[in-house]
C-alpha cells in the first residue's frame, strides 16, 4: 500500500495492538508516545521507509516516532453532489412523472 504526505488514514487495529510498539519506543527513545485509536482518522505528516518497515508520522499525534503502516488504511473520501437528486425529488413532489432509464412514458390519447 502506498501512503503520501497529507493523505488521511483510518486506524484499523485495536488499541492494545500498539502496546508492543509503544513499549519499544519507550525503551529505545525514552519517550512516551500517544496510542492511535481504532476508527480514528489521522493525517500523514510524512512517511518513513527505513528498511525495516513503513512508518507513518501523524500530524494529530505530534511525535517523533512513526507508527507501523499496517495499522492504517487510506480513507476514501467521496464528494457527493446531491443537487440532481433534489431536483428529481422536487419534480416528483410536484406531480411530474419521469420515465425509468430506457423507457418512454405512454401518453393517453
Amino acid at each position: 500500500m502506498i501512503f503520501r504526505k497529507g493523505q488521511r488514514v483510518a486506524c484499523v487495529v485495536d488499541d492494545h495492538a500498539w502496546d508492543f510498539w509503544i513499549a519499544l519506543v519507550r525503551l529505545g527513545h525514552g519517550v512516551e508516545v500517544p496510542r492511535p485509536e481504532k476508527g480514528a482518522v489521522y493525517t500523514i505528516d510524512f512517511v518513513d521507509d527505513d528498511g525495516f518497515g513503513v512508518f507513518l508520522h501523524l500530524v494529530e499525534l505530534k511525535t517523533r516516532a512513526g507508527y507501523g503502516a499496517e495499522g492504517f488504511r487510506p480513507l476514501v473520501e467521496i464528494e457527493l453532489d446531491v443537487s440532481e437528486f433534489h431536483a428529481i425529488l422536487d419534480r416528483v413532489n410536484a406531480g411530474e412523472r419521469e420515465p425509468a432509464p430506457g423507457r418512454v412514458l405512454e401518453t393517453a390519447s
